[in-house]
């Protein structure tokens, strides 16, 4: 960028994306998915358009804390990943991000190869640090400095598509129909580290053993799961998770991240084309789609708007000073 004028111009259009990204139930856009281009960030990877969740379809009483959780994150401009919350790595939202700097991922080493005495040791992984901000006179500009000019594109696009709800809502909803969309059921960084855990030697000694260590630690029937925290759809119903964790295991023995998809007029989830399940939420896509028009709102906006500030507030998030000083 060669002014701060363009660097504003650059953070009013980020506010922008916000509020579509927020308006179409996207999610997953962290710095890995998001790349600073000169005139506005852009999502390379939106795989997970219309994937923001509704309540499971026949589950159970959502504990307390998870009500809180979604109501906040996950029915928020927090969900879509562009703006930093306690749910998320720090410093990898999609606007504040620096990402596999500081990410504390590590990489597996065999041991002792061709030995009885083979094992397995997990090292930190080196990555290339990439900033994810605009750059001004050589430096990288974060977006602290910039808030009222990301603000004020957000509210000017959430206003523009509250004008246009009525030629929005039916029928040009019906374009979305039939496009398929992925579902994050648990966070990847959960099967990274269960994929890490069975890949030990004892494990891969015995099929049995392996098989019943997935199995274990992707069930939901424990009183305390192991990887709780990190599943999406707690409401769900134990035995209806049974079939999403066969799929689960499925993916995970065979060495793969399990992705799991589901259709923008259809309620029912799939895994490698199969149906797991005929109906996962009680709102297709679209659906939720026309629900999150009707509630735009004035008041709804100056909600969203308090959780924007109050991320980019935050002390996770990367408050590069800029090269000119306070701006």
């Amino acid at each position: 960028h060669d002014s701060l004028a363009s660097v504003a111009d650059y953070y009013e259009r980020a506010g922008a994306l916000l509020a579509i990204s927020y308006v179409l139930h996207t999610t997953d856009c962290h710095c890995g998915n998001v790349i600073a281009a000169r005139e506005s960030p852009v999502v390379i990877d939106p795989e997970t358009v219309f994937e923001m969740t509704s309540r499971a379809a026949t589950g159970t009483a959502p504990d307390r804390r998870e009500t809180i959780r979604t109501r906040v994150i996950d029915w928020s401009v927090l969900g879509t990943g562009l703006v930093p919350q306690d749910a998320m790595p720090r410093d990898t939202a999609g606007f504040t991000g620096i990402s596999e700097r500081e990410s504390g991922a590590e990489t597996l080493q065999w041991l002792h190869v061709g030995t009885d005495a083979i094992d397995i040791e997990y090292v930190p992984a080196v990555a290339e640090p990439r900033e994810n901000f605009p750059v001004y006179e050589g430096e990288p500009v974060g977006p602290a400095q910039f808030e009222a000019e990301l603000v004020d594109g957000f509210e000017r696009t959430y206003d523009a598509l509250r004008a246009a709800e009525t030629e929005l809502s039916s029928p040009p909803t019906d374009r979305f129909d039939g496009i398929e969309t992925r579902i994050i059921v648990r966070a990847t960084k959960a099967y990274d580290a269960l994929r890490n855990a069975v890949w030990s030697p004892t494990n891969l000694r015995h099929g049995a053993r392996y098989d019943l260590e997935i199995r274990r630690t992707l069930s939901l029937r424990d009183d305390d799961p192991v990887l709780r925290r990190e599943t999406k759809f707690v409401d769900l119903a134990v035995d209806r998770w049974d079939s999403v964790v066969e799929a689960e295991h499925r993916a995970v023995r065979r060495g793969d991240v399990p992705k799991f998809a589901t259709r923008t007029d259809d309620p029912g989830l799939y895994f490698d084309g199969e149906r797991v399940l005929d109906e996962l939420t009680e709102l297709t896509g679209v659906g939720r789609l026309r629900r999150r028009l009707d509630r735009l709102d004035p008041d709804h906006r100056r909600r969203q708007v308090g959780l924007v500030r109050a991320a980019l507030r935050s002390p996770d998030v990367v408050a590069l000073p800029h090269p000119d000083g306070d701006v």
